[in-house]
């Protein structure tokens, strides 16, 4: 449950600029294993829908997810902050994959293709440009497993409270300043993914959790 099967990206062709792919095969009852040659080396293909899927050892769980709270004052400051944050598990970055295609004319593009191939001896885990060639970018591999692990600055919170004899100056109970930030900032392994969009482990064209900052003033008489 929560695992993935898909075609096993090996890496590109420093020759050809092709992605190469590991060959599966399924035996009598279904079960997929990778293709080895007598000598050991993996027996590769540029083909991913040639062969089988399979298990490659990526899981939508992690390893450990919750928040953490804490807060903290000097004299008449006070902070407090909330995190949350998971460690481990795979998410499959669909978002990232649709911008690493060719795509149509006038869609975007990741600048991460500008690290690519270009010419014969280039060395990248990026294939060649060639637009119609769907098994450059194919959707259903580990290519685009990626790193689930983040931390998110949910809330901060930082406060100042008057002391009585300013409040009695002025006539009032109490008088406190503040500021708070929701969804201040996201650590992940890819600028603008987020983890948390979904349980199962997949992305969407969809924006991070809004960020604001709001300032305001509390007032008892």
């Amino acid at each position: 449950l929560y695992d993935y099967y898909l075609y096993d990206f090996y890496g590109v062709d420093p020759d050809t600029g092709a992605s190469l792919y590991q060959e599966w095969e399924a035996d009598e009852d279904g079960n997929t294993s990778p293709v080895f040659d007598e000598a050991g080396n993996p027996v590769l293909t540029e083909k991913a829908s040639s062969t089988e899927k399979g298990y490659i050892g990526g899981s939508a769980l992690p390893d450990l997810y919750g928040s953490i709270t804490n807060s903290f004052s000097y004299k008449n400051f006070r902070l407090d902050v909330m995190m949350t944050y998971g460690i481990g598990g795979k998410i499959y970055d669909g978002a990232y994959r649709s911008l690493m295609t060719e795509g149509d004319y006038g869609e975007a593009l990741h600048v991460d293709l500008l690290d690519g191939w270009r010419n014969p001896g280039d060395a990248t885990d990026i294939p060649r440009m060639e637009f119609g060639n769907t098994d450059l970018a194919y959707g259903t591999t580990d290519r685009w497993l990626t790193d689930a692990s983040y931390l998110t600055f949910k809330n901060v919170n930082l406060s100042y409270t008057f002391g009585k004899d300013l409040t009695q100056r002025m006539g009032v109970k109490a008088l406190k300043i503040f500021v708070v930030g929701e969804n201040l900032y996201m650590f992940s392994a890819r600028k603008g993914m987020n983890p948390q969009e979904s349980f199962a482990g997949t992305t969407s064209n969809v924006y991070l959790p809004q960020r604001t900052v709001s300032v305001g003033v509390n007032l008892s008489f």
